[in-house]
């Protein structure tokens, strides 16, 4: 999953690049994508480490989380201007793309996360049995 982390990280990151190229009025945006790929590659990189991948994919479902509440948010925003066609179809497009970006990754790392087992039953240790009491070979009876 971690390498799954970096993948969506550099194509949000992507989806920015293409989105600036593509047209000449800049807005802030279309800067968030890569504000949010930026976080989850990282997080994918540090998931590259097993004793740290459960809570890197946590903190990059977090993230990706957040991304389809800052999507919806802004298409809901939109929705007035929208309806007027006086919307800029390219960040709607941008916008639209990310949300759904990040609602599959924040999909799959919890769907990952979901069957892993929990921290507790891998370190479980077994219980203690009581052995009788052996008297020192020094000892007096």
């Amino acid at each position: 999953m971690a390498r799954v982390g970096i993948l969506f990280g550099v194509l949000l990151c992507a989806l920015t690049a293409v989105a600036l190229m593509t047209s000449m009025a800049k807005s802030p945006a279309q800067f968030v994508p890569m504000m949010l790929g930026i976080p989850i590659q990282f997080c994918g990189v540090v998931g590259l480490n097993p004793h740290r991948r459960r809570s890197a994919v946590s903190v990059a479902a977090g993230i990706a989380v957040l991304g389809v509440l800052l999507g919806a948010g802004t298409i809901m925003q939109w929705i007035p201007e929208i309806r007027d066609h006086q919307s800029d179809e390219q960040q709607l497009l941008v916008t639209s793309v990310m949300l759904l970006m990040c609602l599959v990754f924040a999909v799959f790392s919890a769907r990952w996360i979901s069957r892993l087992p929990s921290r507790l039953s891998e370190k479980t240790l077994p219980l203690p049995t009581e052995e009788p009491r052996r008297a020192n070979p020094g000892d007096a009876a």
